[in-house]
């Protein structure tokens, strides 16, 4: 599907569902948050510009699977707003990308994407984000996308299930002039955690990267990683050995045509460490644990590096 105009007045985009091998690439999309309608009138109602769902089906069920789609290079505009005269609990929520998947990986990338939440700020009353992936042990993975968005923009493990198995990595996340601050990823949702979620040399522009996670119900803890590309320039075609301070290899690759080799490791490991009071509110603390120094080896010569930003080696 490519080259479409997709605007509707009200209502969502394009569903994907136990579907494999599609294409969505050099659309524009623009979705709004919807009025009350007569099926979901008291309850929350999500329009997406996009959807990826096999209601978290695995792979080989034979009633089909959701995976190894590609959706990219798209311009996506999501729009949230408040409904005041609609029944108290009625939640209206938009998504650039929703995703509830179980059976592949889906691959986002590359693509332009708006979120112009005319009520700041997100709540559980109502919401607009970028990427949301709930209900999904194969959350998903998301690279080179810029998403410009007046709040945040990522919730992995949220209100529609918890998330898995997530890697953001080289998008570009931007905060527009007059946007109030806000943490740019959330995880989890009371009983509903993150597990393996990854994210590597993503950059932020008007504001710096942060996690809230947000599962506070007791035992149930979410956890990410953060790290960053190690680019290693030596003698074409020399093997490349990456050794993390357990003594373990943890990359190992012969070089390019032109000398190069690329490895994302892990600068820290975070995770949920029991709620805190902060400013008269619940939080949850944040644990981390730093990966240390790697050791590089690559055509007769070695190299400590320590991970806080992307780095380029000669060897």
């Amino acid at each position: 599907m490519f080259r479409n105009r997709i605007l509707p007045e009200q209502g969502s985009g394009i569903l994907i569902g136990r579907q494999q091998g599609v294409e969505v690439f050099e659309n524009e999309i623009g979705v709004e948050a919807s009025p009350p309608v007569n099926e979901y009138a008291q309850s929350d109602y999500s329009v997406n510009a996009i959807r990826l769902t096999d209601y978290n089906a695995e792979k080989g069920n034979p009633q089909g699977w959701c995976g190894n789609n590609h959706i990219h290079h798209n311009r996506i505009t999501v729009i949230g707003r408040k409904f005041p005269d609609a029944h108290p609990n009625y939640r209206p929520m938009t998504y650039a990308v929703f995703m509830s998947v179980g059976g592949e990986s889906n691959f986002i990338y590359d693509n332009e994407i708006t979120v112009d939440q005319r009520d700041p700020p997100n709540d559980e009353r109502h919401g607009a984000y970028a990427f949301y992936a709930g209900g999904s042990n194969q959350g998903g993975v998301y690279y080179r996308n810029r998403i410009t968005s007046n709040v945040p923009p990522v919730w992995i493990g949220n209100m529609y299930g918890p998330g898995q198995n997530v890697t953001l990595y080289g998008n570009t996340f931007r905060k527009p002039a007059g946007a109030a601050d806000y943490v740019p990823v959330i995880l989890g949702w009371y009983k509903f955690p993150t597990k393996n979620v990854q994210f590597f040399s993503n950059q932020f522009e008007g504001l710096e990267f942060g996690v809230a996670i947000n599962d506070y119900a007791t035992n149930y803890t979410s956890g990410y990683d953060v790290g960053w590309t190690l680019t290693i320039k030596t003698a074409p075609g020399a093997e490349v050995v990456i050794v993390d301070q357990q003594g373990h290899v943890v990359f190992r690759q012969n070089a390019d045509a032109q000398g190069r080799a690329a490895a994302r490791l892990l600068q820290y490991r975070a995770k949920g460490a029991g709620q805190v009071v902060e400013s008269g509110r619940r939080v949850v603390k944040i644990e981390k644990t730093d990966a240390g120094a790697y050791t590089v080896r690559a055509n007769g010569k070695q190299r400590s590096v320590t991970l806080a930003a992307d780095v380029e080696v000669a060897l």
